[in-house]
């Protein structure tokens, strides 16, 4: 959740100005046309929601241990009723791809047909992430949210393991294993 300008001075953190994502969008694109869109979305603060990682980079493509996310509560309802929503109500908008890490989610877009006057695809993305915050308040008013649920490990564990990984990585020789292709 965004936190105050006097929330963060009362911690000692100095604020700083919001800065809008508008400026990334072209003045000359029309996004409502036909065509391919990336888009990235990030949870606010970058909590890990939607669910953790865990595998083993050494492992082999295909196993058990090989590096996947595993899905938090958020995480399995976006992939498996917000997301397809979008084609629902929007049946000129396909989704091509969808990768869900903990923190942020990319998505590949592809409009085949112009959307319905007045709508583009900001509008779209708006609606979308208002379901994913409906669902996480949802679940949480329920208790059913398991972000922070105890198998999921502790972020003392967490950064252990990543930190583990990352010097794996380091030592590693073979560049295939970086191969983000099926870390999805």
């Amino acid at each position: 959740m965004p936190t105050s300008k006097e929330e963060l001075l009362r911690r000692g953190l100095k604020p700083h100005d919001i800065q809008h994502n508008q400026h990334r969008r072209a003045e000359w694109q029309d996004y409502g046309s036909c065509g391919l869109y990336m888009i990235t979305l990030c949870i606010d603060g970058r909590h890990p929601f939607f669910g953790y990682l865990e595998g083993n980079i050494k492992a082999t493509r295909g196993t058990t241990d090989f590096p996947h996310i595993v899905l938090s509560t958020l995480g399995r309802t976006i992939l498996e009723n917000e997301l397809p929503k979008i084609h629902r109500l929007y049946p000129q908008i396909e989704i091509w791809q969808a990768a869900i890490m903990p923190d942020h989610l990319h998505l590949l877009l592809y409009i085949r047909e112009p959307l319905p006057q007045g709508k583009h695809l900001g509008h779209i993305i708006s609606s979308f992430k208002g379901g994913c915050s409906r669902a996480w308040w949802a679940q949480t008013a329920t208790g059913k949210t398991d972000a922070n649920a105890t198998e999921a490990p502790s972020d003392y564990a967490r950064f252990h393991r990543l930190n583990d990984l990352a010097e794996e990585i380091c030592n590693t020789t073979d560049v295939t294993l970086l191969n983000m292709t099926g870390i999805a």
